[in-house]
Order: C-alpha cells, then structure tokens, then sequence
C-alpha cells in the first residue's frame, strides 16, 4: 500500500536542484529507506493507451479517455516514472552534479533535478513523494502470492474435471456475452450523449471589433467532459438568435455586453443568460414588449468590448446596457498583460485598448490590421509560463521604456496575472490595468449617455474568493479585487451589482459551474438572470423605461 505525499517546491540558490518541503509535516527524518520520489506526465490518462486504440472509434474509448481520465486523475493507477537516488542518498551535492534525475535526502529535506533542466512546474510532469511502509509491502506480498496461488489451482482442478471446465466455459461465456451487450448498450447511450467528438468553433478576424465568428454559420462545442453544443452564429456573428433591424417601434431593447459567459459557446442558446433574463423579467412584467440581444466575445474586457458596441449598437438602438463583467478583465483590458498571451506587440495589438500616458490622460489604441505581422516569434512547444516570460522579455527588448512597468513580477514563478488583482501592492503594469479598465468604463458611460440608455454594470460571482492564500511577499486578500472594481464604479458614478454574495445565499446544494470547465452552466445562467431581474424590477425599475422619448 502506497501513500501519495503533497510537496511543495523551491529552487536551490545557484544549482540546478530543487528543494522539496513536505507539506502534510511528514518529516523526512522519520521516513525509512522504502520510499519512492516518482514524477508522472501531467496529462497522462488512467487507462492504458493500448485498450484506447483498441476501442478507438468508439464512444466508449472517447469516454474512458476523456471523461473517466479526469475523473480518476488522482488515482494511484498513472505511470509513475521514479527517480533513482543519488549514489549516497545522503549527498544533495550529488544530485547537484548528476548528469541524470535523481534525489537524495539531506539534513531533514529532499533534493532532487530534473532531466531537461526546466523548473518542475515548467517541465510537463507532477511530482510526488511516495511512501510505502515495510508492513504494507509485506501485506501486498502476501495478497498478491495468495491470489496467484488460487488462480493455479483453479487451473489444475479445471483440467482434472470434466465437470468444473464445462461449468466455467459456460460462466466464461456467458460473462464475455454479458460484458459485449453491456458494451453496445454503453456505446448507443454514449452516442445519444456525445454526438460528436470533434469540436468545431473556427473565429475570423474583424478588423473593425477583433476576433469573432463567421455569421450565420453551425459551430460545434465541447471541452470532451461536461458539455457538447451545436449552435448557430446571427447575421452580427454573434452565437445568439437572430435580432430584429431595425427595433420595432415602442420596444423596449436591452443589450448585454461581455466575454464568453456573454458567448455561451458551453450551453444551448435559449439557456443563457441573457434569454433567461427576458424570462424573467416577462414573468414579472407580463405586458412588458421586450428583447435581449447578446453581445459575447471570449477572451475580451471592456475596451475591446467597446469596439462591438460602436458597431453594431446604431442598427440594435438598446435602451439598456448591461456590461457583465468577470475576473479576469482587469488583464484583459491592458494591452501589454494581454500581449503576454498571445505573442502580440503591444503597440499593435489586433483588438482596441486605452492606455494611459505620461500626462494622465488616455490614448486610443485601436486594432492595427496589420497585427499579424507584428507578432513576436516565440516557440510553440514552450509551456504557458515559459511563453508569457518569453513575451515579456520580447516586449522590453522592443520597448525597453515598459521595462519598470513589470516591476518584480515574472510570469514564470510568481501569481498569475489575474491573481495579481488581489495583492496589496501592484506593479506599474497592474495599476496601469485597473487604470485602462476605469477608462474602458468611463468611454462605455459616454456611449449610452450619447445613445440615450441606460447602463448597468455587473460582476459575477468570479471577481471575489471565498479564501486565498499569501503568495510568498504578496499579501492576498480575497475581496480585494472586487474592491477594487467597485472602487471604479463608484468613481463613475456607475448602477453596479455584485452578484457574489447572492449566489453565497442561494448555498451550494446547486453547482453553478462545469466540473471540469470554470464558465456557468445552465444553472449559474439561470442564477445570474434572476439575480438582475429582481435588481431592476425591484431596486432600479426607471432602468426598464426608456430615455429617448425624453
């Protein structure tokens, strides 16, 4: 019997070996000689890859490799690769030296090198300390001997009796007919599960709003767990119904704005939010003439946002603006941490910014057509990590002026560019972000001033943690971020809902997310839309009349 023991890792000062602290204070001192230090891929699947390409074609090996893969991921059933020890398991030196991976045990901690010389959590595979007792090893000994005994037996009776080989024949027979009509039973309701495997959601460049999809076209979604959709994109090339052009005299139009909970691509159009919203405010306002058009595009933040809004919003003429907003749009509405991305030159980003400049003010930063030329030519095989740091050291080679603006942040060992947001003190890059972000709002306040609506601004429940921990100097707090962007609303005077402490009310007995993906599924739509029905119909009904009779 093994024991799986969680580590965390530090890089040893000046050598190529890394640190391990044991994080269950298991102390190393108190382990015997029986124990393994074993990495494993980090995608690697639970099922063999030979049983795979024998079923491959089939929903059921689709299945196995996707689905029961994550589901099992933390069983003790992945190939574990185990590193030698050193030649005295004693000598961190001589891990230090080893042409090959190994780990050695000094003074209470592990070391240990890695064989492509990448950071640990760079290098493609998850490490794990692996403690097997002498007790259990003799235990799983004597198991393992007793079973194999029985099956020789069994062996030998068979062969001596007529009898007992005939009844197993039949048992045997019986169980491999019984095993291929549950497999065919499997693989028809798998097939009426699944009915497709290969996902089909193909953007285009629009150089007048960024990326976005080809119009009135069939796309096919799925991250090979939790859902697989077929939608249909609008003349707007939007992944919503078809809107009315021109609006309907005396209609009441509302126009929701946002990312890919906005999109929806994970659910069926008439489960989103903004057409649960239209259910919900019909069923409190019956007589209400009413509609919600989607404005969704993944990957984007407000300013790039903008850009949709200023085209499509003459034809649309919405009488209210709903921007929902989620926790990664402080980064998203920043020209350089979104570049880290996506090898992109932040001067000539392909989507619309605003960026702040040495006096105070903004300057426009709008899509530059030619933006694929401009990209930085960094290695595909790099992990994500490696390919933002890659990107930042791009970037200030390019502009060496941005060069402060990183501070002490380096994508590859610190917190994640939108974990930043809930540290205390933020480098220049970070501020300049919260700075855009204000701006973005600020131009969007303008817009519905101009076309006489009404604009509310929304969170989702993402912005805000229930708990985070301190990330080695940064001091986390996680209401932090939510602060933070309320501080932007109340600055623009701006209508705002936090939509974080109302799904904390509604408890936890419903999951408003995927499994195995971070977007809302049917009931977080359903839960958002409530939530902002009853907030217009409730706290802010002058929202649902119009301002252009006035």
């Amino acid at each position: 019997m093994t024991k799986e023991v969680k580590i965390q890792l530090r890089k040893v000062e000046n050598e190529p070996t890394f640190n391990v602290e044991i994080t269950n204070q298991l102390p190393l001192k108190d382990l015997d000689r029986d124990m393994r230090f074993c990495k494993v891929e980090k995608n690697a699947t639970v099922i063999p890859r030979d049983i795979l390409a024998a079923l491959e074609g089939w929903r059921i090996s689709y299945w196995l490799q996707h689905r029961l893969s994550k589901v099992l991921s933390n069983w003790h059933l992945l190939n574990w690769q185990c590193l030698p020890p050193a030649r005295q398991l004693s000598s961190a030196q001589d891990v230090a030296i080893a042409d090959q991976e190994s780990f050695a045990l000094e003074n209470g901690q592990l070391y240990f090198n890695t064989s492509n010389g990448l950071t640990p959590r760079a290098s493609g595979y998850r490490y794990s300390l692996i403690i097997q007792s002498a007790h259990h090893s003799l235990v799983s000994n004597i198991i393992t001997t007793a079973l194999w005994a029985s099956g020789l037996l069994l062996l030998v009776i068979m062969f001596k009796n007529k009898e007992i080989r005939q009844t197993v024949l039949i048992s045997s027979s019986m169980s491999l007919l019984t095993l291929l009509v549950c497999m065919a039973g499997g693989e028809a309701y798998l097939r009426h599960l699944i009915p497709f495997t290969e996902k089909n959601i193909p953007r285009i460049y629009d150089p007048e709003t960024g990326f976005t999809y080809l119009p009135n076209q069939t796309y096919y979604a799925t991250n090979h767990t939790d859902y697989w959709t077929v939608q249909h994109s609008n003349s707007l090339g939007m992944l919503d119904h078809e809107p009315v052009i021109p609006k309907p005299q005396g209609r009441f139009r509302i126009l929701v704005v946002g990312d890919s909970f906005v999109e929806g691509q994970q659910i069926e159009i008439d489960e989103k939010f903004h057409i649960r919203l239209k259910d919900h405010l019909q069923q409190a306002m019956p007589d209400f003439d009413m509609d919600i058009v989607a404005l969704g595009s993944n990957g984007t933040g407000q300013s790039n946002q903008l850009a949709f809004y200023e085209k499509f919003a003459p034809r649309l003429e919405p009488d209210l603006i709903i921007l929902l907003t989620v926790g990664n749009d402080f980064a998203n509405n920043s020209t350089r941490l979104t570049s880290l991305n996506y090898n992109w030159d932040p001067k000539h980003p392909p989507i619309l910014f605003f960026e702040p400049t040495a006096d105070g003010t903004f300057s426009r930063l709008n899509q530059d057509p030619d933006w694929h030329h401009k990209v930085y030519d960094i290695p595909s095989e790099l992990t994500l990590k490696q390919r933002m740091r890659a990107n930042q050291l791009a970037m200030i080679k390019a502009y060496p002026d941005l060069a402060d603006s990183f501070g002490d942040w380096n994508p590859t060992n610190d917190l994640n560019m939108h974990n930043m947001f809930f540290a205390e003190k933020l480098p220049p890059v970070f501020e300049d972000a919260l700075a855009s972000t204000k701006e973005s709002l600020r131009q969007f306040k303008l817009s519905a001033q101009k076309d006489k609506a009404h604009l509310l601004v929304v969170a989702i429940d993402d912005w805000t943690r229930t708990s985070i921990s301190n990330w080695n100097h940064r001091q986390l707090d996680p209401k932090r971020r939510i602060e933070r962007l309320k501080h932007i609303n109340q600055a623009l005077d701006l209508t705002f809902l936090d939509l974080f402490p109302i799904f904390q009310t509604w408890g936890t007995s419903q999951k408003p997310r995927f499994l195995f993906d971070g977007h809302w599924n049917a009931i977080g739509h359903n839960w958002g839309a409530r939530a902002v029905s009853t907030f217009l119909v409730e706290e802010h009904p002058e929202m649902l009349r119009s301002l252009k009779d006035k």
